[in-house]
């Protein structure tokens, strides 16, 4: 196929080029755009907490026909908790509606942006939130095929991953002997985009040359082998800074729309059951993870969450939502923050502000204390100042 050769960049190039000078072309586009929902929902924050889905509806209707409009709602108050969600039926509106978007409503300015990213209303980023969540990380754009066929030329085995997306060309190569020439069998295959790594490894046996190569990312041991599909690390996703209200509805219904899920759950604590402020998401496909990640910081509930891969984050993340967690239930219960005790892993008379460490006993990026450190998704078994007040 001719477009086999050509990156995604070029593609969208000729496309952009194509589209302005041919109106079928770009009616095609648009159309196609229009059937993903992500294009079509927005967030909308800062509505007056007496707003009804009605009224909600009646707002965004000026712009388009809607498919779905919805404030979300205390379960226990009954009223509206702040926001909601609008989907149109076409693109067009979605656009109408996002050219204003900050407004006046019933005596409150309200915002809007598209759902599943995270702009502010003034259509600059906030933070990191426009850039992709470790692109630069070679670890997940860099493959490890073995299994060559020692007759491979190093232009055949780049021919054979060229259809998944664009090269960086000098970093991928068959490996030859120094001294003999000839290839060792294996090779090393490095993506400019971990989206069209992800779509290489998403069958990680192929047949080149007569015989079935495998791959693996590099960073991992090669001798492991196995399914890339079974590798949870690289299709589970940890999310944190969730608003405490926020329902496994809610939660689902942000994350199911980059992909299949096959788990997806708010972290809830067992005794009080009331939500830890994180979550995770597993995916069934790494490219499904992969496209959540692309856009790393998301509104949700009224908070800005983060995504990051779990494995990433696994030791860190969770014991920092803890901390925020212990730090929250203390303040609501006693109107101040920690009480007067030894917090969680320091002397009571070095306590740090949430989410710092004292210079001298700052601890290795996602290290704790041997004797503390926490299995993955759990906490120790004993916890020195986490304690609630009598």
């Amino acid at each position: 196929m001719m477009l086999e050769p050509l990156s995604k960049e070029s593609i969208q190039a000729i496309l952009c080029k194509v589209a302005t000078e041919n109106e079928d072309v770009y009616n095609l586009i648009r159309e196609k755009a229009g059937e993903d929902p992500a294009f079509r929902k927005l967030f909308v924050r800062g509505l007056p907490y007496t707003c009804t889905d009605e009224e909600f509806r009646k707002l965004f209707s000026m712009h388009g026909e809607i498919e779905e409009a919805a404030v979300i709602m205390d379960k226990v108050k009954g009223t509206c908790k702040g926001f909601g969600f609008v989907t149109f039926k076409d693109i067009d509106s979605t656009h109408s509606a996002l050219e204003t978007p900050t407004r006046p409503f019933e005596g409150r300015e309200i915002h809007c942006n598209l759902a599943a990213v995270g702009h502010s209303v003034d259509g600059t980023t906030n933070d990191a939130s426009s850039k992709p969540v470790d692109e630069n990380d070679e670890s997940l754009r860099k493959l490890f095929c073995r299994g060559l066929n020692y007759e491979t030329t190093n232009e055949e085995f780049l021919n054979m991953f060229r259809q998944f997306g664009e090269l960086e060309e000098t970093n991928s190569t068959v490996v030859f002997d120094k001294t003999t020439g000839k290839s060792k069998g294996y090779g090393f295959i490095t993506y400019r985009s971990k989206i069209d790594a992800m779509k290489a490894l998403e069958n990680p046996e192929k047949q080149l040359g007569g015989r079935t190569i495998k791959l693996n990312l590099a960073s991992n041991d090669p001798k492991q082998g196995g399914s890339f599909e079974g590798n949870v690390a690289l299709r589970k996703v940890f999310v944190r800074g969730l608003n405490y209200d926020t329902t496994q509805e809610e939660f689902q219904s942000l994350f199911q729309q980059y992909g299949e899920t096959e788990d997806c759950n708010i972290a809830f604590d067992k005794s009080t059951g009331a939500s830890k402020g994180y979550g995770f998401v597993t995916y069934t496909s790494p490219v499904s993870a992969m496209k959540c990640l692309e856009i790393p910081n998301k509104e949700l509930d009224g908070k800005t969450i983060i995504c990051n891969l779990a494995e990433k984050g696994k030791r860190s993340r969770p014991m920092n939502a803890m901390r925020q967690h212990q730090q929250q239930q203390h303040h609501h219960q006693t109107g101040y923050g920690y009480q007067q005790q030894q917090s969680y892993g320091y002397p009571q008379q070095q306590q740090p502000a949430y989410g710092t460490y004292p210079p001298q006993h700052k601890p290795a990026y996602g290290a704790y204390p041997q004797q503390q450190q926490p299995a993955y998704g759990a906490y120790p078994q004993h916890r020195p100042g986490y304690t609630y007040p009598r």
